[in-house]
């Protein structure tokens, strides 16, 4: 089975993506935080940009770095602990009591959702072959 899943695996993709999963988790960032990473592989270097936001956008803080491939879990390891430290290591006082909203309810519309993704309201209804039509669509009566 890993010789078939190793044919699938892009190892400049893998690398790029555990810096930015590390970077997550040293800010322990979750779907409902306010932060970005984005790590790409340029002229044989990875380069990662991240930042982290309060809900509002009053205050954003940014960090960048670049390196070897290689170093890529060190590089996002250590751009989220720079910017725990600018947050003052303290993820609640910094996000505050903003409300950013899990599934099962959308935190644009307010609409139940079925946890996978489609909505369900008075007014709008995803089709069931899960192709959203955008949220102008209204459901059938």
């Amino acid at each position: 089975m890993s010789r078939y899943m190793e044919a699938l695996n892009d190892p400049d993709t893998k690398a790029c993506v555990d810096c930015e999963r590390a970077f997550l988790a040293a800010l322990d960032g979750n779907c409902r935080t306010p932060i970005a990473g984005q790590a790409k592989i340029v002229d044989g270097e990875m380069v990662f940009k991240g930042l982290i936001a309060k809900p509002d956008g009053t205050v954003i803080f940014r960090a960048e770095r670049s390196g070897p491939v290689e170093t890529g879990v060190a590089m996002g390891t250590d751009a989220g602990e720079e910017l725990k430290k600018k947050c003052g290591d303290d993820a609640l006082a910094f996000f505050g009591d903003a409300e950013v909203l899990p599934e099962p309810k959308s935190s644009i519309s307010g609409a139940a959702t079925d946890g996978l993704g489609g909505y369900a309201t008075g007014d709008y209804a995803m089709p069931a072959d899960g192709k959203d039509p955008g949220f102008a669509g209204v459901a059938a009566e």
